[in-house]
């Protein structure tokens, strides 16, 4: 147990203040199920810690929900021991590793033997039968454990559970998207081994479809699991979202930051689960609740006293509204509105937010009575329609007014043109992207000052409704070190509309002339030209490297970027940006890898859409020449060119790139620019 200001019985206190009744022990120190908690000496039982854990739960009137079983990963020295010592010698360790594990825990999965496992599930669980209703069989087992070794080992769980205890439920899979994870393909495969027979719940864990306004919405993350259990043959059976650490998207993969969770992202969550007739939710790590002290870069397990934060009071207010409720109507509004509506004890209660940080919208809930998401109650009329949820109770209206009334909110803006806050500056031009969140079509001017740059004149814009356009300004050096910022003047005369100032995020990116030759680096024997044209509707990419060092015919276990390869990324929209997500990859672009030393297989596409690719490849006396054509109606690309070095047989060790940042992998505004046009033959 982690030091904090207060004993550890107080922490549980507090959850049961706001209204926590299940807890998922997990990532908390020293599970009292863990089979090195219970027999440390083998043949030895001692339940002393689970009983305490027990104690304390019960005294808050908190269920325990223990993940059970899980340790299959090699005990770390820093870390609560996974399998009791004596175990570790008798196990398996995994060889050939199945090609869903992580590749930081490859060679470290350990298979203990299944009878000695059985026998932990069954005298734990016997010992606590009654007082824990549900058990969860190992976490995100779709990282690291092929499935014909989960669904072995979930076999051996549920014997043992349902002979000690065979009223308890068990939860399993806790399928995980997080690491870019797809859990779909193992899946699969474990209902095909029978795995669904031995679970009464499918947990998973959301990280790919956090928010509704997510690039992977939540609520599509949650359909699509529900349609792969209509493909097994089982469209009603119970979805579990057992974890979801970090509630909210970030450009960057950052535990500390993603950890800074807000009660809105809580409360959205929530009512997105409920909405979606997930059965239990018990999403969030609880060491989200606290307030932090001011030490910088301290994660989120580290820098917590037990005092409560929001986070913490929009919790007891969930549990207040919402807490057994279910799930009647959905509503999907204009500009990222959505409103889910619940029955709660016979009564209606509803909750109604912004998904989409559009600003500028506003919603009419006259006739409802309104709160926000502290439970704080206001006045009903016209409100601010922001991220943060307001819960709705009928009042005086009827059962059937309420959700007749839900129904068609209406929704108001205030500001029809909302432009992406990103921008790109190539050569003497600022290229941005305007949203028009309106039902009508809307014309004006948009102009850019900031970052040592100014526009050198206003430039026009005409958006259809509900539509998305890229705008390029004119830009020259200028005394303007403000923070860079779009000028927008909305539908009329500049002396008569009012400024919108926006404040952006400048991006430069280099520019290549096509048809010309380009040199990437020159690192000893290693290095290379290339260069790229358009021939009518067809892009044709030549690339020559000098490369002394063979990394092997045979990937052996290497990603492509591991061995000899030359990465390519192409982006045929590259001023045409997300809302929300600007520097997210969209269905234009296209990761190409050319692996000129495999024996087969040389071209791997990774792509939203199927492409039409042909290469061609020759060994030259220094190294390696490829030649790439591709379909092509753009004139304007983003393009990022990575050569890769590795010794025979082993992983790369060095590495060139032409690019405009270190992350290309995921986002695209880092690709720089060619244009096309000035060679067409």
């Amino acid at each position: 147990y982690r030091v904090y200001n207060a004993p550890l019985e107080k922490r549980f206190e507090f959850y049961a203040a706001a209204g926590c009744r299940i807890l998922r022990d997990h990532d908390g120190g020293q599970r009292g199920v863990n089979w090195n908690a219970v027999e440390e000496k083998r043949g030895v039982f001692d339940f002393s810690h689970l009983d305490r854990q027990l104690a304390i739960y019960g005294a808050n009137n908190i269920t325990l929900f223990p993940v059970i079983g899980c340790g299959f990963i090699e005990n770390r020295p820093d870390r609560e021991q996974r399998w009791p010592k004596w175990v570790v010698p008798l196990s398996e360790r995994v060889k050939d590793n199945p090609p869903n594990c992580m590749a930081g825990v490859r060679g470290k999965i350990l298979l203990p033997p299944r009878d000695l496992y059985r026998n932990y599930i069954y005298q734990t669980v016997k010992h606590i039968k009654g007082r824990v209703p549900v058990y969860e069989v190992t976490n995100e087992p779709n990282l690291y454990l092929a499935p014909e070794a989960y669904v072995a080992y979930l076999k051996e769980a549920n014997s043992a559970i349902r002979e000690a205890d065979p009223a308890a439920k068990i939860s399993g899979f806790c399928l995980s998207s997080d690491f870019s994870a797809s859990a779909t393909p193992w899946m699969d495969q474990c209902v095909k081994l029978g795995g669904l027979n031995y679970v009464d719940a499918v947990g998973f864990h959301p990280y790919g479809g956090r928010q509704l306004g997510a690039l992977y919405p939540a609520d599509k993350y949650i359909a699509s699991l529900r349609a792969d259990m209509k493909r097994y043959g089982k469209p009603d059976f119970p979805l579990w979202n057992t974890e979801l650490y970090y509630t909210f998207d970030t450009p960057v993969r950052d535990g500390a930051y993603q950890g800074f969770a807000k009660p809105h992202h809580i409360a959205a969550r929530f009512l997105t689960d409920l909405g979606e007739g997930v059965a239990q939710s018990n999403f969030l790590n609880l060491d989200r609740v606290w307030k932090r002290r001011l030490i910088p870069n301290h994660d989120f397990g580290t820098n917590m006293e037990l005092v409560p934060n929001g986070c913490y009071v929009a919790f007891n207010a969930l549990a207040r509204f919402f807490e057994a409720a279910r799930p009647v109507s959905k509503h999907r509004f204009a500009n990222s509105v959505i409103a889910y509506g619940f029955r709660k004890n016979g009564k209606p209660v509803a909750a109604v937010w912004n998904y989409g940080k559009r600003d500028g919208i506003s919603i009419d809930l006259s006739g409802f009575e309104v709160f926000d998401l502290f439970g704080n109650p206001l006045k009903s009329g016209e409100l601010p329609c922001e991220v943060a949820p307001y819960y709705l109770r009928p009042g005086a209206l009827s059962d059937t007014e309420f959700f007749a009334k839900l129904a068609r909110l209406p929704v108001k803006i205030g500001r029809p043109v909302v432009p992406v806050d990103l921008v790109r500056l190539v050569n003497e031009t600022v290229y941005g992207t305007l949203f028009n969140q309106s039902t009508d079509p809307v014309s004006g001017v948009v102009g850019f000052r900031g970052g040592g740059l100014t526009a050198k004149r206003a430039t026009e814009f005409f958006i259809p409704a509900n539509s998305s356009i890229p705008v390029a300004i004119p830009v020259r050096e200028a005394n303007a070190n403000e923070k860079p910022r779009l000028l927008l003047y909305v539908n009329g005369e500049r002396n008569s509309t009012p400024v919108v100032s926006v404040p952006v995020t400048l991006i430069r990116n280099e520019s290549a002339e096509a048809g010309k030759t380009q040199t990437i680096g020159k690192t000893g024997d290693f290095g290379g030209t290339w260069s790229i044209r358009k021939e009518q509707d067809e892009l044709v990419f030549e690339l020559s490297v000098d490369d002394s060092t063979d990394s092997g015919s045979n990937a052996a276990g290497r990603y492509p970027w591991e061995q000899d390869c030359a990465e390519l990324f192409f982006d045929f929209s590259p001023f045409l940006l997300r809302p929300g997500h600007p520097r997210a990859y969209s269905d234009d672009t296209i990761r190409v890898f050319l692996l000129p030393r495999l024996a087969k297989e040389r071209t791997l596409v990774w792509s939203a859409s199927k492409q039409n690719i042909r290469t061609d490849y020759r060994n030259t006396e220094s190294g390696y020449s490829v030649t790439l054509r591709m379909p092509c109606k753009s004139d304007v690309i983003g393009f990022v060119l990575k050569l890769n070095d590795a010794r025979p047989g082993a992983k790369t060790h060095r590495e060139l790139r032409w690019a405009s940042g270190p992350d290309t992998h995921n986002d695209r505004t880092q690709f720089n620019i060619i244009n096309l046009k000035g060679d067409n033959k």
